[in-house]
């Protein structure tokens, strides 16, 4: 009966597959035999890869601001138009810490895949279809060598090849399922609209170039382990996604086909499974191992698997990659050898009526001299001539190929030809781009061009910085920031950049030069620079410091004849000495009695770690030891959470710094400002005491990473207007998060005021009932885990 279920099962998705075309909605690309067809017209595409558009964003931050650059995402889609790219395939795929889709088995990060709905929608807004990448092969990204450590098995090869046999990692099979089962039922934040429901996707890839290689000469030829896992994986996406075609992500490696050697993946036999909607092939025929082919040779191979795609499984033919190193007799890059391979490529992709193709790779800045291609290289125009081809055949309008006028060469001036990329030609300069055939008659100045002079970096002085001063070589990022990212050193930053790059004439540091900057018996507050008032660096102790001598009298107490002493907080002696790599992360609960007394939604958060396999990963740290929680009776407790208090008091009085003496967190988790609120504290005064507690976490620890959260809505007996001033106070915070989180030590918001009831959620209509601590800890779950 087992049997005859899994038959029908397996029948009923491959009908659906076949009926695809007539159910399909308006917008979706569908499969009509060996060709595309778009709201029932035949439909071709001349695409590219951009695998890496999932990463645009500092990975960390505000999610809207920070973790991901918008503008970056949307000047890519918009040079992507510009040059007629009609579909995009991209990676939707990373285990890693930094831009990780999934960075711990089962726990999906939100702010990336928040990153990749923008991704969908400029997609959306350009016209373009995107080809997302479920999961890779190889070990870029942490790949299917990570779900196989999950499971205690060994990546690697051969290693890989257990993760397609259910017998040896089920769990494999399982976490795949898993992410999929996510990934499309996930709703765009900014659309609305589920992924699984979305026209602005044209297909799905299964992998990244999935092979099952080397268990046996028999399974390198039959691909019969292969071919089960497709089938599965295939029935399983169809079963929740009938609306959009499906891909495996192929090579088409093969010893029958010319083309490297047997994989355990077949072109035919895999590409015929009932749930695969198009055929796939990564031709790099001329790299080394793969002969190199000639380009007589690439077409022939190209020509035999349109060939088996059209004919034998009679399905439309995807050339997912290709690209040709076209290097000349001395080895270096030839422009004119890759156009000449491009346009004989696309012509007989043309002359075959091949669905469509997309080019390894278009690349947002060409940092990649093998297979990068960005915005004015030259090989576009064969490709823009290709896909214009396509449009008239589509029925749609032919496109120019943008062509700005470079500045003739005896002019000596910088002109960039392409400046909504967002890029300096001292930046193209400093990356070695001047010898590349897109930047001639361009960036003469950079590039050392102009009549007279040989250098391609800019003046050692730039105008107007003769003194301490910074100037930053372009409009696009700070001084602060090219100073952070290691820039100074560089040779194209010579003469930006003083002050912050420590590079003032004369001086190697921006300590003040004179002890007294006031003249003698004023009693004001004079500040040595301008980023940190009086009042701060008084706070911070560093009126007894030699270079503060004269500075800031009036808040140091020492203008002539003062006897006001000023406050002393208390200071660590000792320094906090980094976590050991395989040691606990150190988090402390920051807070009121919300946190504390005895906040039991930390107990629930513990609770969910534990769950997750995550709890012995944490060890909370704080002061003040838990209490008891009846639900949890146990859990590892200790915390900061101080009933009571108010944030500016502890700001103002250093509480905070004892308490990190004595823990030394490597995350701070802060839902304070309750009682601030209640007591009718501006916004204002409020941020500024949290930048303050801010200062005070770094200075213990310069990595400190802070949560910081939206605090819970409030309703107390006998103010009525206290919700009104938590949604003021929770209002302001995403702009003090941009203004105050840094790369080192990012500051994240976690939302706990949405969702909660104070009426079903609070016995007083601030602390949380059991309800209330279960959704404060699922909140802060999520965001510690995502």
């Amino acid at each position: 009966m087992r049997f005859l279920s899994l038959a029908a099962t397996a029948l009923a998705a491959a009908t659906a597959v076949l009926a695809q075309t007539s159910t399909v909605p308006e917008g979706f690309v569908t499969r009509c035999g060996t060709k595309f067809c778009l709201d029932g017209k035949p439909w071709s595409f001349a695409g590219a890869n951009t695998y890496d558009v999932f990463t645009y964003g500092s990975g960390s931050g505000a999610t809207e601001t920070q973790f991901m650059d918008k503008t970056k995402i949307d000047r890519h889609f918009d040079n992507l138009k510009r040059n007629g790219v009609m579909v995009l395939r991209t990676w939707m795929f990373s285990h890693e810490t930094w831009h990780g889709f999934e960075i711990t088995k089962g726990v999906y990060n939100e702010d990336q895949f928040a990153l990749f709905d923008y991704v969908i929608e400029a997609a959306r807004r350009t016209g373009i279809k995107l080809i997302p990448v479920f999961e890779n092969y190889w070990e870029a990204y942490g790949g299917i060598d990570t779900r196989l450590e999950w499971e205690g098995l060994t990546g690697g090869h051969p290693g890989r090849a257990q993760f397609f046999d259910k017998t040896k990692c089920p769990g494999c099979f399982e976490s795949y399922k898993n992410y999929v089962k996510y990934a499309l039922n996930r709703v765009n934040h900014y659309s609305n609209i589920a992924y699984k429901d979305d026209p602005a996707i044209m297909a799905w890839e299964l992998m990244n170039e999935p092979r099952y290689q080397d268990v046996s000469a028999q399974e390198n030829k039959s691909g019969t382990t292969l071919r089960k896992w497709v089938d599965e994986m295939g029935a399983f996406i169809k079963s929740i996604d009938s609306n959009h075609l499906l891909g495996t992500g192929l090579e088409a490696h093969e010893s029958a086909l010319g083309f490297g050697g047997d994989e355990g993946n077949p072109f035919v036999y895999i590409h015929q499974s009932p749930y695969i909607d198009m055929t796939s092939a990564h031709p790099y025929t001329d790299e080394p191992w793969a002969g190199p082919m000639t380009l007589a040779q690439t077409l022939t191979f190209i020509s035999k698997v349109i060939d088996l795609s059209h004919n034998t499984v009679k399905k439309p033919f995807f050339m997912g990659e290709f690209n040709f190193h076209s290097a000349g007799t001395d080895g270096a890059y030839n422009a004119t050898l890759r156009a000449e391979w491009w346009s004989a490529v696309y012509d007989l992709l043309e002359q075959e009526e091949v669905a469509g193709s997309a080019f390894w790779w278009f690349s947002y800045a060409n940092t990649d001299p093998t297979f990068g291609v960005a915005n004015g290289d030259p090989i576009l125009k064969v490709f823009v001539e290709h896909g214009n081809v396509l449009r008239v055949k589509n029925g749609d309008d032919e496109i120019a190929l943008p062509t700005p006028t470079p500045s003739p060469v005896p002019q000596c001036e910088d002109v960039y030809p392409f400046p909504e990329d967002g890029y300096t030609c001292q930046q193209q300069a400093g990356w070695g781009k001047c010898s590349e055939s897109w930047l001639q008659g361009y960036c003469n100045d950079s590039c050392g061009r102009c009549p007279g002079t040989g250098t391609a970096s800019p003046t050692a002085t730039p105008t107007g910085n003769t003194g301490c001063t910074d100037i930053a070589p372009d409009t696009e990022y700070t001084c602060a920031q090219q100073a952070e990212w290691g820039k100074c050193t560089e040779d194209w930053m010579e003469g930006w950049c003083l002050s912050s790059c420590g590079k003032c004439p004369s001086a190697t540091i921006t300590v003040p030069s004179t002890s007294s900057p006031t003249p003698t018996g004023d009693c004001v507050d004079v500040a040595p620079d301008n980023e940190y008032t009086c009042a701060q660096q008084a706070e911070w102790g560093k009126c007894t410091e030699d270079w503060m001598a004269g500075w800031c009298k009036k808040s140091c107490g020492t203008c002539p004849g003062m006897t006001t002493t000023t406050t002393t907080f208390p200071t660590c002696t000792a320094t906090a000495t980094p976590r050991a790599s395989n040691a606990p992360i150190r988090v402390m609960a920051l807070g009121d009695s919300i946190t504390g007394s005895p906040g039991c939604w930390r107990a629930y958060l513990w609770q969910k770690l534990n769950q997750a396999g995550l709890s012995s990963m944490v060890d909370f740290v704080g002061t003040l030891k838990g209490q008891g929680c009846p639900n949890v009776p146990s859990y590892d407790g200790e915390n900061e959470g101080h009933g009571g208090f108010l944030v500016t008091n502890v700001a103002r009085d250093g509480s905070l710094i004892n308490w990190l003496c004595s823990t030394f967190p490597d995350v701070v988790m802060m839902h304070f400002g309750t009682n601030d609120v209640w007591s009718s504290k501006s916004p204002a005064v409020i941020l500024d005491a949290f930048t303050t507690l801010v200062n005070q976490m770094r200075a213990n620890n310069p990595n400190v990473q802070i949560i910081v959260a939206q605090i819970l809505p409030m309703n107390p007996t006998g103010c009525a207007d206290c919700n009104s001033r938590v949604i003021a106070f929770n209002a302001a915070i995403p702009a003090w998060i941009e203004k105050t989180s840094t790369s080192r030590s990012p500051i994240v918001i976690v939302d706990q005021f949405s969702g909660f009831d104070t009426g079903a959620n609070t016995g007083d209509g601030v602390h949380p009932n059991d309800s209330g601590n279960v959704k404060v800890g699922n909140s802060y779950f999520a965001r510690s885990t995502g």
